[in-house]
């Protein structure tokens, strides 16, 4: 039998001769894929990873510790948060949208947040009759993973920086799993948070972020991986 449109999928049949022919039907192959996809742009994953897997992440002997710790991750999906630090190009972004694709297809709620974007994202709000600052920071801060990703990149002010403290702050004190990416480690992240007459300064943000109750850090080396293909 071929597939067939039901409940605005496509499904294929499936034959247990065990219980007399009796047919179910489940998911067509392609059809997972395009609701894959469909899932991965209402997460914001971008659309350069739609279709990647494992097996197209180039290890290295700089990278290996974390990749094992993201298939890890994915099939334990601890309460605890990792943060990615490294050069450019080595890699965080790619293994930060595996991941979450993982907890997509888990059933679980993820959104994929580049920093200079979803912070951009934040502040139109303020001019905005759909959505207010507070429901739209309510989903960043309730969704089951956050992806933070590029954190301390762009034009920093002192409600950019607040921002991410609340943030990271409010899924820290809630228990809930977070993906920090960085190109700088917990010394150069927190010099770069620093800004002039703002009360949430980097301190406070890295301070959370080395709690080893909380996040796991991972080193990605210096090699850009981009420059070599």
């Amino acid at each position: 039998m071929p597939c067939k449109k039901a409940a605005n999928q496509f499904k294929v049949p499936v034959i247990d001769k065990a219980a007399s022919n009796l047919v179910s039907w489940q998911i067509c192959k392609w059809d997972k894929v395009r609701l894959m996809r469909k899932a991965s742009r209402l997460a914001k994953i971008p659309e350069k990873y739609d279709g990647k897997t494992f097996r197209d992440y180039r290890v290295s002997e700089d990278n290996r510790r974390a990749v094992g710790l993201a298939q890890q991750y994915i099939r334990d999906k601890p309460p605890k948060g990792l943060f990615f630090f490294g050069n450019y190009g080595t890699g965080k972004t790619f293994l930060a949208a595996l991941i979450a694709k993982a907890f997509i297809s888990a059933g679980k709620s993820v959104i994929f947040g580049d920093m200079p974007e979803l912070l951009d994202e934040l502040r139109r709000t303020f001019d905005s009759k759909d959505i207010s600052e507070a429901e739209l920071l309510g989903q960043y801060c309730e969704c089951d993973l956050l992806i933070m990703d590029d954190v301390g990149a762009g034009q920093l002010t002192a409600w950019k920086v607040g921002t991410t403290y609340k943030i990271i702050n409010r899924r820290y004190n809630a228990n809930k799993p977070t993906i920090v990416t960085s190109n700088l480690d917990f010394d150069g992240l927190k010099s770069q948070l620093k800004v002039k007459d703002n009360d949430y300064d980097g301190g406070r943000i890295v301070s959370r972020l080395r709690d080893k109750d909380n996040y796991i850090p991972v080193f990605f080396g210096v090699d850009d991986r981009r420059s070599a293909q």
